[in-house]
């Protein structure tokens, strides 16, 4: 069997009794996971466990809208609640409605109703907290987490993920002091990982999104290659309801309506909206966007961009996958060259910043990526601009991050540019004509924020 408690739950009462420890040490307990050491009370697998596990997961964010609550979502809820006997169910699915991108839209994230409060709400989650993120018979990291495809956990201000091991400190408006917020990855989502079925899951990718602020089609088959970059969004539509002209006809002629009147009416938009409707990866708006025009052949699909970035801009980071991985690797003679930037790879590109005296951030730069002749990395800027590019981004701190967050009324204002303030800032794009949703408080997103004149 794998690395997991055999012991019988203790009942309610031990629970209680465990809470009144966790107290003793006040309240910063529940801030430094894991604290519950020697509760016995563990979920059961079904199955017989292999003696490996899943790999750490990537980060793979919401990029579709299906909100139905997937199978292995449904079932670690179910084994939460009836072996811990605590909380209730904060859901699963989310309103495709909702504002900000949000995993709860695909069906893969579940809230845990536990308030911090109750000593035996508290020591429930810290005990289950602490058999997810307990290390495995060979000291692996996250070893149960891994087991049921966990790739993040966020509670009492704090944020757990498998792409970034371990507890950092959370700057959402939502303290997560009365819930516990899971997400999975695809693997675990579709209850495909080893705690269910006995064998370790291959990595899934889920669906890929295609252009930047457009959905992807809702999750059909596996996918074991990581999604390359979306292509930046077309501004504007190549033709849509309401429309007169040349454009309008050629659209009747590709979808054979008739009559070929040249006037963009109700029947146009039902032929248009079928034809989206048919082909993966269209969204069913009735409006010719550029996708669509390239579906049907009318415009050639737009180049991506020749990206020139500034030398300091981030290449690779924890999480990172690829061929531009294993050449870092294999020049900082990292092994296994896996193609994951992991914990390994974190300290060589620590080590070789100190080397060359650059900050030992373990984050590498573009500039550090062409040192290294890596592939992949784009051209370089050879001068800044007059005006900076970028007025803020995540990983910022100081006014101009408050700036951005007193514009977007995100609470706390903390001065911080993290998950939060990136998601709003995203959220405000989509709905701005004209603004890229990157996250990234450029120029024109400052502008429309008149944070700058």
């Amino acid at each position: 069997m794998g690395h997991h408690a055999r012991r019988p739950p203790r009942r309610r009462g031990d629970l209680v009794r465990a809470a009144a420890l966790l107290t003793a040490a006040g309240v910063a307990v529940a801030m430094t996971f894991p604290a519950a050491a020697g509760s016995s009370v563990a979920p059961r697998p079904a199955v017989r466990l292999p003696a490996a596990a899943e790999a750490l997961s990537s980060y793979l964010p919401q990029v579709s809208c299906d909100p139905a609550p997937k199978p292995g979502v449904s079932a670690f809820r179910a084994l939460m609640l009836t072996t811990y006997h605590r909380g209730s169910d904060g859901g699963i699915a989310r309103s495709c409605a909702d504002g900000g991108p949000s995993e709860h839209k695909e069906g893969r994230a579940w809230d845990w109703m536990l308030d911090l409060r109750n000593p035996a709400d508290r020591a429930a989650g810290t005990a289950a907290v602490t058999f997810l993120l307990s290390p495995g018979p060979h000291g692996e990291i996250a070893w149960n987490a891994r087991r049921m495809g966990v790739m993040y956990i966020i509670w009492n201000r704090h944020i757990w993920g498998s792409y970034q091991p371990g507890w950092r400190a959370y700057d959402g408006p939502n303290p997560h002091t009365d819930h516990i917020h899971f997400t999975f990855d695809w693997a675990g989502a579709l209850k495909h990982t080893s705690w269910w079925t006995g064998r370790v899951a291959v990595p899934d990718f889920g669906p890929c999104q295609t252009m930047v602020g457009t959905l992807a089609p809702a999750y059909r088959a596996l996918n074991v290659t990581p999604c390359p970059a979306p292509v930046p969004a077309v501004v504007g539509a190549y033709a849509a309801p309401g429309n007169v002209g040349s454009r309008v006809l050629l659209v009747q002629r590709a979808l054979r309506v008739l009559p070929q009147s040249g006037f963009y009416g109700v029947i146009t938009t039902r032929a248009v909206a079928a034809f989206q409707h048919r082909h993966a990866g269209l969204t069913a708006t009735g409006v010719v966007d550029q996708r669509t025009a390239v579906a049907l052949g009318l415009v050639r699909p737009p180049a991506p961009p020749v990206a020139r970035v500034q030398p300091t801009a981030v290449f690779l980071r924890v999480g990172s996958r690829g061929p531009a991985v294993v050449a870092l690797q294999r020049a900082l003679r990292v092994t296994p060259t896996s193609g994951l930037f992991g914990a390994h790879t974190f300290a060589a590109v620590r080590l070789y910043q100190h080397r060359i005296h650059h900050p030992s951030t373990g984050v590498l730069t573009m500039a550090e990526g062409t040192a290294l002749r890596l592939p992949g990395v784009p051209p370089l800027l050879v001068a800044a601009p007059a005006a900076p590019a970028v007025y803020a981004k995540p990983g910022d701190r100081g006014a101009r991050v408050v700036a951005v967050q007193r514009a977007l009324r995100i609470r706390p204002i903390s001065g911080f540019y993290g998950p939060v303030t990136q998601r709003a800032v995203l959220a405000f794009q989509g709905r701005h004509r004209g603004l890229h949703p990157t996250g990234v408080v450029d120029l024109a997103t400052a502008r429309a924020l008149s944070v700058i004149r």
